[in-house]
């Protein structure tokens, strides 16, 4: 399994409005079986500035080194959008029934950091302050790891790795992050679904990917 991040920049004043062009977009993509799923989520910390995650499934891979195919995000009042950021799924854990948690963007290039993150998902069972973890790898850049973390409302991603040997030299970076919503196919061939709250199975089903209810 494949997904495509994207980072995406737009006006502090207009975020209802670059959402409702997100969710437009998605659904042309998704339409247009180029995707089977897309997540957005907004920083906590920054609301101006968005993920997109977008899951391709068994659909054909978009190129990697070529032009990006997708509809243009020039619209909407989005100011800027990074290229986007092919990514290979490593591994998940989650708590059932996940209990109530804040997401959490981790994001290393340090090894003993990527050890810890590992190490966390391992031991999730034992640690009640983690309700789930999922990790991935960028396809073009192996040692640039990549990990979503549903913690306690109490907890920061620091708390739960840096007892497992993730040193704070500046080799990696988080951030809180809002579950805005998902869109995504049930079925081949079937209707969009739309959630606020719940991940559909496009973007859920592979030993899961997000599935988080929001935080508030």
């Amino acid at each position: 399994m494949f997904l495509i991040f994207r980072e995406i920049r737009s006006p502090a004043s207009d975020g209802a409005g670059v959402l409702m062009a997100l969710r437009r977009y998605a659904g042309v993509l998704i339409r247009t079986r180029q995707a089977e799923g897309v997540l957005v989520c907004q920083r906590a910390d920054v609301p101006a500035e968005f993920l997109w995650i977008q899951h391709h499934g068994g659909l054909p891979a978009p190129s990697i080194d070529g032009a990006d195919p997708s509809p243009s995000l020039e619209a909407g009042g989005v100011v800027s959008h990074d290229e986007p950021v092919h990514v290979q799924f490593v591994d998940a854990t989650y708590r059932f029934p996940l209990p109530r948690c804040r997401l959490w963007r981790v994001e290393a290039r340090n090894e003993a950091v990527e050890r810890a993150l590992v190490d966390a998902g391992r031991l999730a069972a034992a640690d009640v302050r983690l309700g789930g973890i999922s990790l991935y790898r960028t396809v073009t850049d192996p040692a640039r790891m990549i990990g979503f973390l549903a913690l306690a409302h109490d907890a920061a991603p620091r708390d739960v790795l840096a007892p497992l040997r993730a040193r704070d030299d500046g080799g990696w970076t988080y951030h809180p992050l809002h579950l805005c919503w998902s869109l995504g196919r049930l079925q081949p061939g079937g209707l969009l679904v739309s959630s606020r709250v719940l991940c559909p199975r496009a973007l859920s089903g592979h030993s899961g990917v997000l599935g988080l209810r929001p935080w508030r």
